[in-house]
């Protein structure tokens, strides 16, 4: 559908070039060590989030108690 004169019968007798297992072996081990370390980036970020959200709750939490007091020069 994307270029008119182009037809499966075309497409058939592309000729694909393909690393060797070996060498795909290589690439997928790349990208798997590549996504591991995105996946620990991302689960650290979570983790300082879900942090930060208990840290901002005690807060809130204290200044409604009264055990931390606003003064007029912190806003």
């Amino acid at each position: 559908m994307g270029v008119p004169h182009l037809f499966q019968s075309d497409i058939k007798k592309f000729l694909i070039l393909l690393p060797s297992i070996q060498e795909q072996y290589k690439i997928i081990n790349v990208l798997n060590e590549e996504v591991g370390k995105l996946d620990n980036s991302i689960q650290f970020e979570k983790n300082k989030i879900k942090l930060l959200k208990e840290y901002h709750q005690s807060l809130i939490y204290s200044v409604v108690t009264g055990k931390v007091r606003i003064m007029e020069d912190m806003v």
